[in-house]
């Protein structure tokens, strides 16, 4: 029996797919460090979990108005799908990228804001790395401020890939300004963790801000775009052994309270660094990631 018209374009789509990904996988990628690092230009910069992960956050000044520095960064998303950058939008809910209704002015005047992913041969689609940008109104025109972070769990180092996907963009948008590390990239973090007072006590309220943020104290601390999305990043000294520490951590991952632990897929990391025997810029035994759900 011979197929249906439907089924032979939809077997032809797949086809053609499958033929784009395993090109894309195949070829050779300027815009991924790969194994051989040293060997690639723009991957000077390896970070080790300075976001935990790896990551890189950098900015920018540009003679352009926020809105020419949003439609160029963008377009070149868009542009490089077979460089492995994609932008994202949709889902829901989706935010828009436009600022502008919102009249931010603190702590920057903060205009647009936009995401995409730049996927290597190793690491990719659901295990691509994020990439946040904010642009923000200056006097002499806009800053354009970009993040990238290693997306699977266990990515303590990134061999300089953060920074390379960054300066790669950089360059296709032919920007000539020098890309100016605001955190990670290599560089050592800004502040030592601060010590716990012992007469702090837990907070008894819930692990999210909502519309009552006003009366939790943990909820002050409001940011804006620090990692072209907002973040946080803080340590903790604790006198507990790694292995306690990194096994509390697990424990307290728990639905119960908005959190999960992440593990799994393909391929799949392990937490334990111990075997690596890593020495700089600490001395890290162990790794792991959640996520934290909201109402």
């Amino acid at each position: 029996s011979s197929c249906s018209p439907q089924i032979l374009f939809a077997m032809a789509k797949v086809a053609l797919l499958i033929g784009h990904l395993c090109f894309w996988l195949g070829r050779s990628n300027p815009s991924v460090c790969g194994s051989k690092p040293d060997e690639v230009s723009g991957c000077e910069m390896k970070d080790m979990g300075s976001c935990g992960n790896a990551c890189c956050v950098v900015e920018v000044a540009l003679k352009t108005t926020p809105e020419q520095t949003y439609a160029l960064t963008k377009k070149t998303l868009q542009d490089l799908s077979e460089d492995g950058f994609t932008y994202v939008t949709g889902g829901e809910p989706n935010p828009g990228d436009d600022l502008r209704p919102y009249n931010i002015s603190s702590p920057e005047m903060f205009k647009f804001i936009l995401q995409g992913r730049h996927d290597a041969p190793k690491y990719h689609g659901i295990n691509g790395d994020i990439l946040n940008f904010a642009i923000y109104q200056t006097s002499r025109a806009s800053v354009l401020r970009m993040f990238s972070v290693s997306r699977i769990h266990g990515a303590l180092g990134d061999n300089g890939q953060n920074y390379k996907s960054l300066s790669f963009l950089a360059e296709k948008m032919q920007i000539q300004s020098k890309l100016v590390v605001k955190h990670g990239c290599g560089a050592p973090l800004s502040s030592l963790p601060r010590e716990l007072n012992e007469n702090e006590e837990d907070s008894s309220f819930p692990s999210y801000c909502g519309a009552d943020a006003s009366k939790d104290p943990d909820c002050a601390r409001k940011d804006f775009g620090s990692c072209g999305n907002a973040c946080c990043l803080v340590e903790l000294q604790l006198n507990q052994s790694p292995e306690k520490v990194h096994q509390a951590l697990i424990d307290g991952l728990t639905p119960s309270n908005g959190f999960s632990y992440v593990t799994g897929g393909q391929p799949d990391p392990a937490d334990d660094l111990r075997p690596y025997n890593i020495t700089s810029p600490e001395n890290f035994q162990f790794i792991a990631q959640g996520r934290h759900d909201a109402p």
